[in-house]
């Protein structure tokens, strides 16, 4: 039974994480009485929760039950993609625009994205990732830009599942995340550009990896 005060929350995320690591298969229908009683809740959150997941087009309601979309594997590294080109934008004008406040939010965000990764925790990761990209994206004073990536970089980040689970990889990606907090810090956008592009190239390559691993098991 999922114990937490936000239990749509809980809910949300353990379903999310279900839905993502295929514990739900794509198409399948479910009941919200099925996910209450499988998960030892009320049906009230599990509303709340998969109202969320169709404002997230995870799932769609069709008057049968709850139908199981999901993200297919071509769009997933589609989005990757997407990354690796955008990011190298914003992180030109990152380069140019952050502050030092906000370097020193990112230099915090790293250190404990450190111990989380000695901890082997992998919601705690996931967690630091989003808020080391979401002050870098803002950094960039690019709004047109911001209002692309943060959606792209959430959606890409739910997939982090099957890639920060690997504690090399979660490593790996903290290493990248100071790479680029240096080129910020000397104000470099070329520098800036290199480390972007490479370190979503490289999470775009681990996410590959991880998804022919998962097929074969």
């Amino acid at each position: 039974m999922i114990k937490n005060t936000s239990l749509a929350d809980q809910v949300y995320e353990q379903l999310e994480r279900g839905i993502i690591l295929g514990d739900y298969e794509q198409g399948s229908i479910v009941t919200e009485k099925e996910i209450a009683e499988k998960l030892g809740v009320s049906r009230t959150p599990v509303r709340e929760a998969l109202n969320r997941l169709e404002h997230d087009n995870m799932i769609e309601e069709t008057g049968k039950g709850t139908k199981i979309i999901g993200i297919s594997e071509k769009d997933i590294i589609t989005i990757y993609r997407l990354r690796e080109m955008l990011d190298g934008m914003c992180a030109i004008d990152a380069a140019n625009n952050i502050t030092d406040e906000e370097l020193k939010q990112l230099s915090d965000i790293l250190d404990y994205a450190d111990f989380c990764v000695t901890k082997q925790d992998p919601d705690k990761i996931r967690e630091c990732d989003n808020n080391f990209h979401e002050i870098l994206y803002r950094s960039s004073r690019n709004q047109v830009l911001y209002n692309i990536l943060i959606p792209l970089h959430k959606k890409a980040a739910r997939y982090r599942w099957l890639t920060i689970s690997d504690p090399s990889r979660a490593q790996l990606s903290t290493q990248e995340h100071r790479q680029i907090l240096e080129a910020l810090s000397n104000h470099d956008p070329k520098a800036t550009e290199i480390a972007m592009v490479s370190h979503a190239s490289r999470a775009r390559q681990a996410m590959e990896r991880a998804q022919k691993q998962s097929q074969v098991k």
